[in-house]
């Protein structure tokens, strides 16, 4: 999986199918009737990428990127897909990364294991 020019193997979208396809909001007439609106959702779908492994150095690449409001990126996954993406800070960090063995003395080269929080977007015309 490729995010701008950040390469990480075996990423996997673990909740692409957790996501409706559909929008839909009930709300009321004035006789108290139900009227339903839905819309396709094509765009901005949550998009959870785990199971990843990277190096410190990758993770603080990762982070700056995130610390960049208002942007969106390029995400390639390992099958080819190709989506435009900004980082799903709604609930904390968009890039979380858990030390495969904590250290007191973190090197550039330790291990994380990566969770990326990302949002789907419409590509910029």
């Amino acid at each position: 999986m490729q995010i701008e020019t950040l390469t990480l193997d075996n990423m996997v979208w673990d909740n692409e199918f957790e996501q409706p396809q559909v929008a839909q909001e009930l709300t009321r007439n004035v006789q108290g009737g139900a009227v339903v609106h839905e819309q396709a959702q094509t765009y901005g779908v949550a998009m959870r990428l785990t199971g990843a492994w990277g190096s410190r150095a990758t993770v603080l690449a990762l982070r700056a990127l995130e610390a960049q409001p208002g942007q969106a990126w390029s995400v390639t996954l390992d099958d080819g897909r190709q989506f435009w993406a900004t980082f799903d800070r709604r609930n904390g960090a968009a890039v979380v990364a858990t030390p495969i063995r904590p250290s007191t003395q973190p090197q550039a080269t330790d291990q994380y294991e990566l969770t990326l929080q990302l949002i789907t977007l419409q590509e910029p015309a």
